[in-house]
């Protein structure tokens, strides 16, 4: 068995920066208005509330090993195949614009408001000096309609923060790191090996460093943080499944923490949580036992201060009371957490696109036709997914650039 820590290195997204560091001195930017109230999702079907309560259904049955464990990282599956970061030519500022225009018009509908409110953030002087890298810049201003977004103007206008870029970081396999620069503000670097990588699987873990703001830290503070980190990118791939199969290595981490944070939860549950002890385990049939997401990374009850104010928005954003403090009893109310945030039925496509379960089991389980359980829980762009990267037998998945996903048709289709 592949002990707990090695897989924190594996799929752990971000270690708070520890040791002082000498860097840039903070630059003064105008106040930049804090976005707008998030978006409201288009609703899941016509019948809303059919398709949250066979979503549940479904969601309660134990869970299984996924059929493609090449989605995933070998840490958490032996028999995955080796794991290769990006790569090709690194996207110019307009590149990287156009590839957000487009990410934004899919998730916002093509809503013209929306799309140029957040692109507001991307072109932001004050946050070009901050951020000069595309990649970078693309994905702090597509937090937006994340549950990361009370981070957007904490970073910009707390004092707290100087930059954002990629360089190395202090713990090679880290992806990111907040770091001390020695005068009481922080900057957060991203591990130059995914500087090639899709600006969207970035988005997560921007609001991650953005919450370790000082240079206290705990294990809960990482769990609960990495926690976050996993249901944004739920969020995210969910809004565009095609990320899930772009078949890098970032890309397999981030699938990762979504499996984990999925089967984190009691049996007979539909509800994903960090702390599950009753759990069935967070990857079936894997090389790592673990309950919950909170065994992850130890059981830990220690503690440590939140940002004031932003983790509490953050929670709001939930339906969970607000909280000071990073702890385990904190950890403990997502359980209560409402489906605003990601719906029922889209943690079964999410699911469905990880191959951790079929519409064919479904449709058997609850006696539906396969049309039938594709129409009440909207699964077509997931299916449509996986149908064009599913692979052949032995096909592995080759990785792409930071260009955004291709549509492959080279391997076979699923049986539906």
């Amino acid at each position: 068995m592949t002990d707990l820590r090695s897989w924190r290195r594996a799929v752990g997204l971000a270690v708070a920066g520890a040791v002082l560091l000498p860097g840039p001195v903070a630059v003064a930017v105008p106040h930049v208005q804090p976005v707008a109230a998030p978006y409201t999702a288009m609703p899941v079907s016509p019948d809303a509330s059919g398709a949250r309560a066979l979503a549940r259904s479904v969601l309660a049955e134990d869970q299984r090993k996924p059929d493609d464990v090449d989605l995933f990282t070998p840490q958490a599956y032996a028999d995955a195949s080796p794991m290769e970061s990006a790569s090709g030519p690194k996207l110019s500022q307009e590149q990287v614009r156009r590839q957000l225009v487009r990410f934004l018009d899919q998730q916002f509908r093509k809503d013209a408001a929306s799309v140029r409110r957040t692109l507001s953030l991307y072109d932001s002087p004050a946050v070009r000096t901050r951020i000069a890298d595309p990649a970078l810049r693309a994905a702090y201003a597509a937090m937006v309609d994340t549950l990361w977004e009370p981070t957007i103007d904490h970073f910009l206008n707390s004092g707290r923060f100087t930059t954002v870029t990629f360089g190395a970081t202090i713990h090679p396999d880290s992806v990111a790191e907040s770091v001390n620069n020695g005068d009481g503000t922080r900057r957060i670097v991203f591990n130059q090996r995914y500087d090639r990588e899709n600006f969207a699987l970035f988005i997560g873990v921007v609001g991650h460093e953005i919450m370790h703001d000082d240079s206290a830290n705990s294990g809960s503070e990482e769990a609960i943080l990495h926690g976050l980190t996993a249901m944004v990118h739920a969020q995210v791939v969910s809004r565009h499944p095609e990320l899930a199969y772009a078949g890098t290595e970032l890309t397999r981490r981030t699938n990762t923490a979504v499996l984990a944070w999925l089967n984190s939860k009691n049996r007979d549950s539909p509800d994903s949580q960090l702390v599950a002890p009753e759990g069935l385990g967070v990857f079936p049939g894997g090389q790592i036992s673990a309950p919950d997401f909170w065994s992850l990374f130890g059981n830990p009850t220690d503690s440590s201060p939140a940002p004031a104010g932003i983790f509490t928005e953050v929670l709001a954003l939930l339906g969970l009371p607000g909280s000071s403090v990073f702890d385990k009893p904190t950890a403990a109310t997502f359980g209560r957490a409402d489906d605003s945030w990601l719906s029922y039925p889209d943690r079964v496509g999410l699911n469905i696109l990880l191959q951790a379960i079929t519409v064919k089991e479904i449709a058997r389980e609850h006696d539906l036709s396969k049309d039938r359980v594709i129409r009440i829980l909207s699964l077509r762009d997931e299916l449509a997914v996986i149908g064009a990267h599913r692979p052949k037998q032995h096909c592995r998945h080759r990785p792409s650039s930071a260009s955004w996903p291709t549509t492959a048709t080279a391997c076979a289709s699923p049986a539906w």
